[in-house]
């Protein structure tokens, strides 16, 4: 699970970036941050207990939080994938933003730069699927993958460009 982030990781580790050829050519800046150690993970264990073991993999094998395909010169494009305490602190305002109750079956762990959306694990079926919102419209949520390592598999394979929309 991962080779496809974890290959381009090791490309662009820690700060780096690719040109992207597809359209008008452009650099994609990544930022990575070191994977979670066993002390940071077990600091935040009681919190980390209702995250997806997808999202707990990734942060303990790839990176805890990382950018990737940054437009660094308009800043107006790319994602940024959060970092366990990162993410563990903004669930309460998030679920205030898309107007969710504490104990909504969504967890926000990735904001998308430029266009006020959000990727969230929806956890309310046995398979954790991933979503994304606009919480200026959070009536509408559309399905990007069924599973983490999907997502980034085929955001990779696109060069960062929102495929499922």
């Amino acid at each position: 699970m991962f080779e496809r982030v974890i290959d381009l990781r090791n490309n662009t580790y820690p700060n780096g970036s690719l040109t992207i050829k597809v359209g008008d050519p452009w650099e994609a800046f990544f930022m990575w941050e070191k994977p979670l150690t066993c002390k940071e993970r077990d600091a935040h264990l009681v919190e980390s207990g209702h995250l997806p073991k997808q999202y707990l993999d990734f942060l303990n094998t790839v990176s805890n939080g990382a950018t990737l395909y940054y437009d660094n010169m308009y800043g107006q494009w790319g994602y940024k994938i959060y970092g366990l305490k990162e993410c563990l602190s903004k669930q309460t305002t998030w679920m205030e933003n898309l107007v969710q109750t504490p104990d909504s079956p969504y967890l926000v762990f990735c904001e998308l730069y430029g266009d006020n959306s959000v990727l969230v694990f929806d956890k309310s079926s046995r398979q954790t699927k991933i979503l994304e919102t606009n919480y200026l419209r959070s009536s509408e949520w559309d399905l990007v993958a069924g599973s983490l390592d999907e997502w980034l598999t085929k955001l990779i394979d696109h060069d960062g460009a929102k495929y499922w929309e």
